[in-house]
């Protein structure tokens, strides 16, 4: 059983009063699941279950209390931490199918973590404010050419071209 489960056991085991009914380790982690945020179908399946059906999984009083404790709690707040992330992304991994999705998981923890090194911003500032056309270039004074250019002096006569 991984951290995250055993944190969600404890929790339940502290909050709930009545620690006297006995659920079974597929059932904690059940429970476990649903009070992450998963819908108990997606919980069931996580956890392995195949053989019980949602309402024979309620039927069981024992976890229906415990249900029904924490449905009447309705705890409002998400807890939702970076090992919480850190623990999806390795099972995840576990799951993937191809070598892609394990490289996706491995970025994605790489970025959580802050491991990555920062992205570099080329901040590209050009200052023309109106598009210009080839008949325009006649109507433009050498100095505004020149500060279009950034300031490089540009030699356009036939002799100063070589061809080769």
């Amino acid at each position: 059983m991984n951290d995250v489960m055993v944190a969600y056991r404890n929790q339940v085991k502290a909050a709930v009063p009545f620690v006297a009914m006995v659920l079974t380790p597929q059932h904690e982690q059940i429970l476990a699941y649903v009070l992450g945020g998963i819908s108990l179908p997606a919980a069931m399946k996580a956890a392995g279950v195949t053989d019980l059906t949602v309402e024979d999984l309620l039927e069981n009083k024992n976890f229906a209390a415990y249900i029904n404790y924490f449905a009447d709690r309705h705890v409002e707040e998400i807890n939702f931490t970076r090992t919480d992330a850190h623990v999806m992304l390795l099972e995840a991994h576990r799951k993937s199918v191809s070598t892609t999705e394990e490289l996706l998981c491995i970025k994605e923890m790489i970025n959580l973590h802050g491991l990555a090194a920062p992205k570099v911003q080329i901040n590209k500032n050009h200052n023309i404010n109106e598009e210009v056309t080839r008949g325009d270039f006649s109507k433009i004074t050498d100095a505004e050419l020149m500060k279009m250019s950034g300031g490089r002096l540009i030699d356009l006569e036939p002799e100063a071209v070589e061809v080769v």
